[in-house]
């Protein structure tokens, strides 16, 4: 979940180009606590994973992958064992980010290999 709009409709583009089926929510914590698996894109500005943690506590099949706008090495080693199954560059390319997404659902995670993934960065499988 992301507050601006503009990127907010330029991921769910190419979501739905790569066959997904992108929904705005009015509020991701009651839609990631229904039982089941599923898949939530959320933007994490700040060293604080406290409300990313709490969304993995809601539901276990939730297939959660942060989109980080701190690239810092410290963010990406935290994402995982704050519930993310992957993360990637907030500013990555929307099919760097369809990309990471289909492999999370997948069962694998994607981070980068070296550097902001965004600019160029490639990413390794694991």
């Amino acid at each position: 979940m992301d507050p601006a709009a503009s990127y907010r409709s330029g991921l769910a583009a190419a979501l739905t180009e790569a066959g997904f089926s992108p929904t705005e929510l009015a509020d991701p914590r009651d839609w990631g606590a229904t039982t089941g698996r599923r898949a939530l894109l959320w933007t994490v500005r700040s060293p604080d994973w406290k409300g990313f943690k709490a969304l993995r506590a809601l539901n276990p099949e939730l297939v959660l992958v942060a989109l980080l706008v701190d690239l810092t090495p410290d963010a990406y080693a935290e994402a995982l064992p704050s519930g993310a199954v992957a993360a990637v560059a907030w500013e990555a390319a929307p099919e760097s980010i369809v990309k990471v997404l289909t492999a999370a659902l997948a069962g694998d995670t994607l981070i980068p290999r070296r550097g902001r993934s965004g600019s160029g960065g490639e990413a390794s499988r694991g």
